[in-house]
């Protein structure tokens, strides 16, 4: 009798065994989906409510991390298409100055910020805030930035930890920003190799970077070049 209480209790415990593997693994993959879905709200409907801030796991973010870069929301141009409301943005293309392009946010004639970028300049609004990545296209290295508008005044600077700062003689830099109030995303595609790093919106403190080491397809071979678009998940 004593035997057969012990088998019972010994296949109970197998029989329960893959239950808990399935338990943990369904948390692993629900903390994926709130992630993605935080990052994803605003890179359709940018300017929209955010999301509010969960719990982040820093190493799962750095581990799951996938490529989605995508050469199409690379420049100023998409940026000004995603939504602004109650804002405007103008941009002031100084006689002078060949490249630069002085960026102003307004809400009827009043400027609350402005700064100064490119062509291939990242912003997006969502709510009240403002977040841009501020760098140079032809050197490593990028600053996430966030503002409150209608404060008028910059509420942190973070500089990212994207690639290092690799020697170089001839360059090529460029990011995507995915933007919430809760968490931001920047992919950057450099020469030196691509990266995607994940911010606290509301610290500027750095949750995750994880670098990708394989070229993106055609290669990265400097801005006067060209880069070819890839959009296609690589871990």
């Amino acid at each position: 009798m004593r035997h057969n209480r012990r088998f019972r209790d010994a296949c109970v415990t197998a029989e329960s065994a893959p239950s808990i593997r399935t338990e943990n693994l369904a948390m692993r993959i629900s903390l994926a989906i709130v992630v993605a879905v935080g990052l994803q709200a605003c890179w359709f409907t940018s300017g929209t409510r955010g999301l509010a801030a969960p719990a982040h796991d820093n190493e799962f973010l750095e581990r799951s991390a996938s490529w989605l870069w995508m050469e199409s929301k690379s420049n100023l141009l998409y940026s000004l298409s995603q939504p602004t409301a109650p804002y405007d943005v103008v941009i002031v293309r100084p006689h002078d100055r060949q490249t630069a392009l002085r960026i102003k946010v307004m809400k009827g004639d009043q400027e609350l910020y402005a700064w100064w970028g490119h062509a291939g300049t990242v912003f997006s609004i969502c709510e009240d805030r403002l977040y841009y990545v501020d760098f140079d296209r032809i050197s490593p290295g990028a600053v996430l930035v966030a503002v409150d508008l209608p404060a008028k005044k910059e509420l942190w600077r973070s500089t990212l930890r994207g690639v290092g700062q690799p020697a170089h003689s001839y360059y090529s830099n460029a990011v995507n920003l995915l933007a919430s109030n809760s968490i931001l995303c920047v992919y950057g595609n450099e020469t030196a190799g691509r990266y995607v790093e994940y911010t606290n919106a509301q610290t500027g403190e750095t949750l995750a970077n994880k670098v990708f080491e394989q070229p993106v397809a055609g290669g990265n071979k400097g801005h006067r070049r060209g880069q070819e678009e890839t959009n296609k998940p690589d871990k």
